[in-house]
C-alpha cells in the first residue's frame, strides 16, 4: 500500500488535564501517515485523484489549535478520524508529541499513538 506521510506538523495548541494547559499555549507535533492506493493519482498526474496534503495540513493545524482537549489520545483520535473521512484512505497512523510536558517539577516529551483503519 502507497503512503502519504506529514512527517511534522508543528502547532501551538492547549490540550491537557490541567486548567492552566487549556489556556495557554504549548508545543506540538502531530505526524501522520496515511495508506491509500496513489495509481490513479500517479497515472493521471492530477491533484483530484489523491489527498490534497496542502489543505489536510491546514485542517490538522486547524484542529489542533481551534480545540482543547484534555487528552492528547482525544486529539490524536480526531485527527485520524478526520483523515478517514477520504474513502481512498485505508489506514492512518497519527502521533501527537507534548514537546513539554509538565509532570510535579520535570518537563519531558509524551507521544502518543493511534493507528485505524477502514473497516
Amino acid at each position: 500500500m502507497d503512503k502519504i506521510v506529514l512527517p511534522r506538523i508543528e502547532v501551538m495548541a492547549c490540550h491537557g488535564v490541567e486548567e492552566w494547559e487549556r489556556k495557554t499555549p504549548q508545543p506540538f507535533v502531530i505526524s501522520v501517515k496515511m495508506s491509500l492506493d496513489l495509481r490513479s493519482a500517479a497515472d493521471s498526474d492530477n491533484i483530484e485523484n489523491t489527498v490534497h496534503y496542502g489543505e489536510l495540513y491546514s485542517a490538522i493545524k486547524n484542529l489542533a489549535e481551534n480545540n482543547s482537549f484534555a487528552l492528547i489520545e482525544t486529539l490524536a483520535q480526531k485527527v485520524a478520524d478526520h483523515c478517514l473521512t477520504d474513502e481512498r484512505v485505508q489506514k492512518v497512523r497519527v502521533a501527537v508529541e507534548k514537546t513539554q510536558a509538565k509532570y510535579v517539577d520535570l518537563t519531558f516529551p509524551a507521544r502518543v499513538v493511534v493507528e485505524r483503519s477502514r473497516q
